[in-house]
């Protein structure tokens, strides 16, 4: 069994995978303000609630956009593991090369999320991240990695027209409206939102297989909030929620196999 960590700016996620299988996933806040110790026993109370015993696992694989966390998830996993973490950074061997314009600015999730989304579905392809910002990752037929595009995610947009405004309210995004036509104010942002986004992804998807000359190329979503988002693109063919984490688990099994090889 894997353990796979994947820390992000609003959240990380844990999860247990073995062979195909995702046998748990837990999720805590990316705190800063957490000491090792502290996270230590958090993540040990998580473990102990499932009835897992961290010992068991096989590896430790993380994954981290959060420099000032990434220590603190080695010492925690460490200790309760027994087994140093595989930390994987823009310079990690990885089956996906490397193409951006400076290589040390792509963040390790959208590189885990490229590997994860070739060994699944093939290149070239478009992966589409609903996280705190929402990523589009574009790999090329030959497994480059080109780039992509960034754009707010749905609670940034949120909070900046409540806070950019004196009179809209900040508001929960779900239940999404049935009707693009919000009939109060909290149907009208939030279908603004939902159906902006959506729409500005199909466009953009549509956009990036027009440059690839791939038009059948493969567009897959992930991510926190990617389910909503899938229910009401017409572009994004596949959803796979733990492809970062998928994505990290190969990156280990290519460090592994390439270790054994020498």
């Amino acid at each position: 069994m894997i353990l796979a960590v994947d820390i992000g700016n609003t959240q990380t996620s844990v999860c247990l995978l073995d062979g195909d299988q995702v046998v748990h996933n837990w999720r805590l806040s990316s705190r800063l303000d957490r000491p090792p110790q502290e996270l230590a026993v958090t993540l040990k109370g998580l473990f102990d609630l499932d009835g897992f015993d961290p010992r068991q696992t096989r590896a430790v694989v993380i994954g981290s956009v959060v420099g000032p966390l990434t220590p603190q998830f080695v010492w925690a996993l460490e200790r309760l593991t027994g087994r140093p973490p595989l930390t994987i950074d823009g310079h990690t061997p990885m089956p996906v090369t490397n193409g951006y314009g400076n290589p040390n600015q792509v963040g390790v999730d959208r590189l885990a999320n490229a590997v994860g989304g070739v060994q699944r579905y093939g290149a070239p392809l478009i992966v589409v991240d609903f996280g705190t910002a929402i990523t589009f990752d574009v790999i090329s037929p030959d497994h480059v990695y080109l780039g992509g595009v960034i754009l707010p995610g749905p609670e940034m947009m949120a909070e900046s027209l409540a806070a950019g405004t004196s009179s809209l309210p900040r508001i929960a995004l779900e239940p999404t409206p049935d009707s693009v036509i919000g009939r109060t104010t909290r149907d009208s942002i939030a279908a603004g939102i939902t159906y902006g986004i959506t729409g500005t992804v199909d466009s953009l998807v549509a956009r990036i297989r027009q440059e690839l000359e791939a038009p059948d190329c493969v567009a897959v979503a992930t991510g926190g909030r990617a389910a909503e988002y899938v229910r009401h693109s017409e572009a994004l063919s596949a959803y796979e929620p733990f492809l970062t984490l998928w994505g990290l688990r190969d990156i280990w099994q290519y460090q592994s196999e390439s270790s054994l090889s020498r």
